[in-house]
Order: structure tokens, then C-alpha cells, then sequence
């Protein structure tokens, strides 16, 4: 249990960098877009479309991965 706890935690670590990860996408009030908060976005759509897709968990998945931009 301690060995995944410690995983997880090098997991969310790596992954603070996607909050200064710039996209080349920009918000609709013309500022460039963090890869975080494109991913917030994208995941607020998958809980409000996972009534009607019913495979909330794969679209998750597949969003997660597709978006994850981890150096």
C-alpha cells in the first residue's frame, strides 16, 4: 500500500508541470491555454456526456492519455 501511495504521489508531481504547459490553442478570451486547464475542460464534458455514453470510465481513460503531454 505504501509503494503505491508513494507511486501516486510521483505520478501528481510529474504531472503539476501540464499547469505551465502552454497549448498552441488558446481560450475564448484570446490567452494561450494551460494543458491543465484544457484538461479540466475536457473532463467537465465527459461527466456531463457520460449519461449518454455510458462508458464513463474509457472515455476518462481515453481523454486522460490522449491529452497527457508528461515530460
Amino acid at each position: 500500500m505504501q509503494e503505491r501511495l508513494s507511486q501516486i504521489l510521483t505520478f501528481l508531481r510529474a504531472t503539476e508541470s501540464l499547469k505551465i504547459t502552454l497549448r498552441s490553442a488558446h481560450t475564448s478570451s484570446g490567452r494561450p491555454e494551460s494543458v491543465a486547464e484544457h484538461t479540466w475542460r475536457l473532463c467537465l464534458l465527459v461527466m456531463m456526456l457520460a449519461p449518454v455514453l455510458q462508458e464513463q470510465l474509457l472515455v476518462w481513460q481515453m481523454i486522460l492519455i490522449t491529452n497527457s503531454h508528461i515530460k
